[in-house]
């Protein structure tokens, strides 16, 4: 599980970006959002990350990366159309908070201790049969406390994971986002 957590952080980044249809742009292709983004980098004091425009029409915005240095800040053609300039920027400034924070890198280490405990778990449950018969019942023991472990610990990873977003929240009023922008947007965003 350790293994597969460490692939997948590595090369995640990668398939998020043809998942998404991400395109990079430069300052030239789309000065408004690039210059959101600079304005906020050097806000939140952390290095410019690459800006890009995923060619799909549902709106969204999103960022990834493995560090601070390969920071992404993604926004779908959709949400472009749908907000204003100043929800834009408090939308954007949220996704930079969780570049600042390490987010992803928060949130996946905190997810290894759920997926070991469900290997764990299966391999009691499903393979103990055979030392069962050998006279040792403790691996139905174990495979049901890991079981049971993995809800309670994947339940604190979600609930870690909205604690990052109102991290971010409060990171982007940080860096001068009006609160009622963040509200508007999001409205915009459900509705």
């Amino acid at each position: 599980a350790i293994v597969m957590l460490c692939i997948q952080y590595m090369v995640g980044p990668k398939l998020i970006e043809w998942q998404m249809r991400i395109r990079y742009i430069t300052e030239s292709e789309n000065p408004r959002v690039y210059a959101m983004v600079k304005n906020l980098a050097s806000g939140a004091g952390i290095p410019m990350p690459k800006v890009g425009v995923a060619a799909i029409g549902i709106p969204n915005a999103f960022a990834f990366g493995r560090w601070k240095s390969d920071g992404r800040v993604c926004v779908t053609e959709g949400i472009l159309k749908l907000l204003n300039e100043d929800e834009l920027r408090a939308v954007l400034a949220h996704e930079m908070s969780h570049l600042k924070n390490r987010d992803v890198l928060t949130v996946t280490l905190l997810s290894v201790i759920p997926i070991v405990l469900y290997h764990i778990a299966m391999n009691n449950l499903y393979y103990g049969r055979y030392r069962r018969r050998e006279g040792n019942n403790s691996a139905a023991l174990i495979g049901m406390a890991a079981m049971l472990l993995y809800f309670v610990t994947n339940l604190l990873v979600l609930y870690a994971s909205r604690i990052r977003e109102y991290f971010a929240d409060r990171g982007a009023v940080s860096l001068g986002c009006a609160p009622s922008n963040l509200a508007s947007a999001l409205y915009k965003l459900v509705y």
